[in-house]
């Protein structure tokens, strides 16, 4: 099945930075059901090769254990581009689906 992905910014508008940022994005089906859902950093562009090694839902080497993530930080008053990948993208999706995106854990740095 083909991957969709989406691209976007992710803004901190605080004049902190952030760090460890996970934004979880959601496929919501027309009827409001929700049909997929990932977890994924900011800044990360994976190549084809890798993410078809990966398990379903997750990229390899991005995460640590406890769930933390690698190289991943925004700036005070800044933005990060991100890419988010669906695996097993439903085989009835049409432009009529919504695509959630929030940001579900970021840590002030100290």
């Amino acid at each position: 099945r083909p991957l969709l992905i989406v691209t976007g910014k992710a803004f901190n508008n605080s004049a902190v930075s952030r760090t460890h940022v996970v934004l979880r994005g959601i496929l919501i089906d027309p009827k409001g059901e929700k049909r997929l859902q990932i977890r994924f950093p900011c800044d990360k562009m994976i190549e084809d090769a890798k993410l078809k090694q990966a398990a379903e839902g997750s990229v390899g080497d991005l995460f640590e254990e406890k769930g933390d993530l690698y190289d991943c930080q925004i700036p005070g008053q800044a933005n990060k581009s991100f890419q988010l990948v669906f695996e097993n993208v439903p085989i009835d999706y049409d432009d009529t689906f919504k695509i959630e995106v929030d940001p579900v854990y970021a840590r002030i740095e100290e």
